[in-house]
């Protein structure tokens, strides 16, 4: 037997001076891949752009740093480690995130796809993330979530995870609340963010649904 694996992310007309992708994460040791984050970064200008990308732990420290330029038309690419940690053996980033800046007037179109491996080196589940402004927000909406799942009808169960990142200066605290398909209130739960710090949980876990 053989499968195929598709997956996309959003795509609008704009092109991002300063940016956030939300989560990244990689896993790597001595040539073989867990995990991988692959970034893609495209420059449609007819002039040459310069990025600044900064690599973030889940605390927002910065644990790496890249600056590189992008003919007009091209486009930088590559994984967590090519472009951050080309001659490290191991490269063990659980979560984190990343920001971006073009040091030009010209921002740039671009996503990260990250793939989930088997032990047999198989894509196991993918997903891509958008670029994001890194301005913040006091409201967000996640149209559709869904957890759980079981044999034989779901081989692979659902396991909805968000990802925030608190961009301001200070902490912050956010409530999460999750409504049925007749927007009822199921459960809500909260979380305190430090500044510059990632919080990522897993919905079952947050709402106390059943462990997909």
């Amino acid at each position: 037997t053989s499968s195929e694996y598709m997956d996309g992310t959003l795509a609008d007309a704009w092109l991002y001076g300063d940016f956030h992708i939300p989560s990244v994460a990689e896993d790597y040791f001595q040539g073989v891949s867990t995990i991988q984050t692959e970034l893609f970064f495209v420059n449609p200008n007819p002039v040459s752009v310069t990025l600044q990308l900064r690599l973030r732990d889940a605390a927002g420290t910065v644990v790496g740093s890249l600056d590189q330029a992008i003919a007009p038309g091209a486009m930088l690419s590559g994984t967590i480690r090519d472009l951050f940690f080309r001659d490290s053996t191991v490269v063990d980033i659980a979560s984190g995130y990343l920001t971006g800046s073009s040091t030009t007037l010209f921002g740039v179109a671009g996503f990260a796809m990250t793939r989930y491996f088997d032990p047999t080196g198989a894509v196991k589940t993918i997903r891509s993330l958008p670029l994001v402004f890194p301005e913040g927000v006091s409201m967000l909406y996640c149209p559709h979530i869904a957890s759980g799942g079981e044999a034989p009808g779901f081989a692979v169960p659902y396991d909805t995870v968000f990802h925030l990142v608190n961009t301001n200066v200070e902490a912050a605290h956010v409530t999460l609340t999750l409504y049925n398909d007749a927007g009822e209130v199921v459960q809500t739960a909260s979380a305190d963010i430090a500044s510059r710090a990632q919080f990522t949980a897993h919905v079952w876990e947050l709402f106390g649904l059943g462990d997909p």
